[in-house]
């Protein structure tokens, strides 16, 4: 059972890419099984995003997967992969709190607001964690 918290870890950022990937991917388009369960205000609130928004989501979620992959696959491009999805996030985070008219709070509440923020919080712990491992004299990176 070598490194088997390595291995843990590499699963569970395949996993979150997977699921931000299908998230990103349904409200794109839609999908009536995913997209039905947002009210009608949070769905005018999602199609009334900017272009850029997307552009920088789109972005945020490859490099997300593609992190996972990396640390999977014991590359050390996992650090920058998930060191630019965070500061992506960041970015999108504080847009959708702060900046936006209305902010994602107002249109979620602090559930909205809980899950950008978890998003958040994990796109930072993945990073760390695959720096650290490539920090580490007995690192796997």
């Amino acid at each position: 059972m070598e490194r088997f918290h390595y291995w843990f870890m590499g699963l569970v950022t395949v996993f979150y890419g997977v699921a931000v990937l299908i998230d990103y991917a349904a409200v794109q388009y839609n999908l009536p099984a995913y997209y039905e369960a947002f009210t009608p205000e949070q769905q005018e609130w999602f199609a009334t995003l900017p272009p850029w928004f997307d552009a920088v989501w789109a972005t945020q979620v490859v490099l997300a997967l593609l992190g996972g992959a990396a640390l999977v696959l014991l590359n050390r491009a996992a650090v920058w992969l998930f060191g630019l999805s965070f500061v992506l996030n960041s970015g999108m985070t504080l847009w959708v709190l702060v900046l936006s008219d209305p902010s994602m709070v107002d249109v979620a509440g602090w559930v909205g607001c809980a899950l950008m923020t978890g998003s958040l919080a994990l796109t930072l712990l993945f990073w760390l964690y695959a720096r650290g491992e490539k920090q580490s004299p007995t690192g796997l990176l």
